[in-house]
């Protein structure tokens, strides 16, 4: 994102969140300026890095409380008649993202998972959502199984 100076003296700074205030920044900006977009990738996030602020926010949930007050706020810069509309399908979207993050961290940080999962579940209760949910829940509930069943396997008899 390419922003003059003048852009950010006219409407301030980041604000209000530690997660996702780059998003309110850029929606602040287009409702007050011409934007531009080019769909070319020209630089990558990484946030699955153990010293990421993105990630503490991840295993907290705390980037869940904050989307939902980015777009609340976002949805100020709209017009009215189009709020419900385009908040269901924010909340939606960012459900399903959080569902596809907690299958992500399941492997590193399954604690993050489920707080992850729960917080999907909480914006949103969509096939979608409920799917990627339920998937994830059966995959603990299947690796749980087979832990179990190695344990056992190696259990001594007495007799």
């Amino acid at each position: 994102m390419v922003v003059k100076r003048a852009v950010y003296e006219q409407l301030g700074g980041f604000y209000a969140v530690h997660y996702g205030e780059d998003w309110e920044m850029w929606a602040r900006i287009a409702a007050h300026f011409p934007i531009a977009y080019s769909p070319r990738c020209l630089a990558h996030y990484r946030y699955l890095n153990q010293a990421s602020i993105t990630l503490r926010s991840l295993a907290t949930g705390q980037n869940i409380k904050d989307i939902t007050t980015v777009i609340d706020i976002i949805l100020g810069y709209l017009p009215a008649a189009e709020r419900p509309r385009i908040r269901r399908i924010a909340r939606r979207h960012y459900a399903e993202y959080c569902a596809a993050v907690a299958h992500t961290l399941y492997e590193t940080d399954p604690s993050a998972a489920f707080v992850q999962a729960r917080g999907a579940l909480g914006m949103d209760v969509g096939v979608g959502v409920l799917f990627m949910v339920c998937k994830l829940y059966v995959k603990d509930f299947v690796r749980y199984e087979k832990r179990n069943k190695s344990w056992r396997g190696t259990a001594v008899s007495r007799a």
